[in-house]
């Protein structure tokens, strides 16, 4: 089938709305330089049926992404692997990963370090929409794996732990792959430590490296944002905020990265409560992005996603 570039969003998708042709647009731009597509003389590109339905499967999952996220918090750099993985995945009919990491509950009370045994909501939250996620690719016949990663290794209060309370961690863990099960059988459940080398390179206080991927400048931003636990809870001061900032910010990275050696067709759902946290697994100027998917935040205390 023959299209004007200008009426595919509206001929294929019924879409009128000006920023959701922009991204369709966008999409196709990116599909057509992986070959899927031709273009035709005055602005036209040609599709055959198969190309047809691996682009509306890679259309509809991106727009579902479009409406439940935070619209500023994934780079157009991003986007574009995003859609190439999704790409390459159906393709060679490889599952798509589907994946989030959690980190542990935390107590919260001013002076006390260690681990609440339950899961609390916002971890919740994470495993529903980690589902959900991979229930609209299903629906639109995209191949997908969903994995829930449990940080056991990155511990902003590691250096006051005790054994009690690496107990309370583990069972903090078990209470989580119990609750996902709940969910959804179709989840995988494993401990960050578990993937690639991750327990040997990042180990149990974090990853401290002096190559950083990251300016001082955004570092800071972060770290101002996590004051209130660092100060207020643990009693540390700013050198040591900024310090243990750079170590997470390093060792998330490195995770993400190694998760994404176990299936390159990846898409991290995020599930930190603090915007600028997100960041850091968002390496400055890279070249091979990990895609990532900031869901919208509400004044409720649960918002789970749907496929509405």
């Amino acid at each position: 089938m023959k299209f004007k570039r200008t009426q595919v969003a509206e001929k294929l998708f019924s879409i009128k709305g000006r920023e959701q042709i922009k991204l369709i647009n966008f999409i196709i731009e990116i599909s057509k330089r992986n070959n899927l597509g031709k273009q035709e003389k005055e602005q036209s590109i040609s599709y055959n049926e198969e190309e047809l339905e691996i682009l509306k499967k890679i259309v509809n999952f991106v727009l579902f992404l479009y409406n439940k996220e935070c619209s500023n918090f994934r780079t157009l750099n991003e986007t574009r692997k995003l859609i190439e993985n999704l790409l390459f995945s159906i393709r060679k009919n490889h599952p798509f990963l589907i994946f989030a990491l959690f980190c542990p509950s935390y107590k919260k009370s001013k002076g006390v370090v260690g681990f609440n045994l339950q899961i609390e909501e916002t971890t919740k939250k994470g495993i529903n929409n980690l589902n959900v996620l991979s229930e609209k690719a299903n629906s639109l016949g995209i191949i997908n794996e969903v994995y829930a990663f449990y940080s056991d290794l990155v511990l902003e209060n590691f250096v006051k732990l005790t054994s009690k309370d690496l107990n309370d961690l583990e069972q903090n863990y078990l209470n989580f792959v119990d609750y996902g099960r709940t969910i959804s059988s179709l989840i995988h459940f494993s401990k960050i430590s578990q993937v690639g080398e991750c327990k040997q390179i990042v180990g149990f206080g974090g990853l401290d490296s002096k190559k950083l991927n990251f300016s001082i400048e955004r570092i800071k931003s972060i770290a101002v944002r996590s004051e209130p636990f660092y100060k207020e809870i643990l009693g540390w001061d700013n050198l040591d905020i900024i310090k243990r900032t750079e170590i997470l910010a390093n060792s998330c990275l490195f995770m993400g990265n190694e998760v994404k050696k176990m299936n390159p067709y990846s898409l991290m759902v995020m599930t930190e409560n603090i915007y600028e946290r997100g960041r850091f697994y968002h390496a400055e100027n890279e070249k091979d992005p990990l895609p990532i998917f900031y869901p919208h935040k509400t004044e409720t205390k649960i918002d789970w996603l749907t496929l509405q």
